[in-house]
Order: C-alpha cells, then sequence, then structure tokens
C-alpha cells in the first residue's frame, strides 16, 4: 500500500481523529514499512508532540489500523524532530523501490537484498527524503536517502553488520 493512501486511511479512522482532536499540536514526522518475503508489509505513522517530546505511534494491518502507541523519541541529544511536509512526497513506494533497485545494481552489484526497510520522514540538511536500508545477503546494510519529491539519491553508504565498533 501507498504511503499516501496509507494516511488517508488513518486519517478517516474514528479513533485516529478523535486522538488528533485531543493532539493538535502534534504532527507526521515518519512513516516506516519493513518488506521481508517471509512477513506482511504493513505501515506504521507516527505523530511528533513537541510538548512531551514524544512520537505515537499508529500500526496499520491488513488495510487497516489496529494500534497505537506512545514512546519516548530515540535522538541524539539536541537534534529536532520535523513534520513531513505531504505536499512535497511526490514519489510512491513502488516508484522508491525502481530508483533503489537500480541504484543498489549499479553502485553495489554483489549485493543481493533480504530485507528492506523504508522510512518517510524530514531531515535538517535534506529535506523530505525516503530513507532506505537495505539488509543483504552478505550481512551488510545499504542505507540510501533519496529526495522524497524529485527522486534523486542525496547520500548513500554501505556497512557491514558483523565489522565491530571501536
Amino acid at each position: 500500500m501507498y504511503f499516501q493512501n496509507a494516511l488517508q486511511t488513518l486519517e478517516k479512522n474514528k479513533t485516529f481523529k478523535d486522538w488528533k482532536k485531543a493532539h493538535k499540536h502534534c504532527k507526521l514526522s515518519y512513516g516506516f514499512l519493513a518488506i521481508d518475503p517471509q512477513l506482511p508489509s504493513d505501515w506504521q505513522l507516527g505523530y511528533y508532540d513537541n510538548k512531551k517530546d514524544t512520537i505515537t505511534t499508529f500500526a496499520m494491518q491488513q488495510g487497516k489500523f489496529v494500534d497505537s502507541r506512545e514512546d519516548k523519541v530515540l535522538k541524539k541529544k539536541g537534534a529536532k524532530v520535523l513534520p513531513i511536509d505531504i505536499k512535497k512526497v511526490k514519489l510512491n513506494v513502488e516508484q522508491v523501490l525502481e530508483l533503489v533497485d537500480k541504484f543498489q545494481k549499479k553502485e553495489y552489484p554483489n549485493e543481493s537484498s533480504m530485507k528492506t526497510i523504508i522510512i518517510i520522514q524530514k531531515l535538517v540538511k535534506l529535506g523530505n527524503v525516503w530513507n532506505i536500508t537495505i539488509v543483504t545477503r552478505s550481512f551488510k546494510t545499504i542505507n540510501m536517502k533519496i529526495d522524497a519529491e524529485k527522486g534523486k539519491v542525496k547520500q548513500h553508504s554501505i556497512a557491514s553488520l558483523l565489522q565491530k565498533k571501536k
């Protein structure tokens, strides 16, 4: 399901509408989707509460929102959580995954994907991006940040999951 469709589904949900009335100051800060061939792929959408520095996440299951939870934000000290500018999200997940596949074959041709983690978010220096992390069969992660409006790869990197951190 497209991110925009998931958002529209959530916004029509009575539980969400009631929550939003009581939390008008909370802004959409991320969408999360994990693609694993062995598991269903369902969206999670998070709303940031700048007054409490918390995120309320709404989880989808089989096209319907089923759960919400509030958690403390995991971020570096002083980091800002920015609201997504929905009007600037022009690419859908299928388009992004096509770009990712082409880019991966060109830049990292020896790597094959096991799992893909997709996050739509707004970053201070990059704006609205699709933040894609691919876990490969060789136990590496490929990370790409793709402009959500124009589809340009703004950053990319590869790292070993087996490498010890110093």
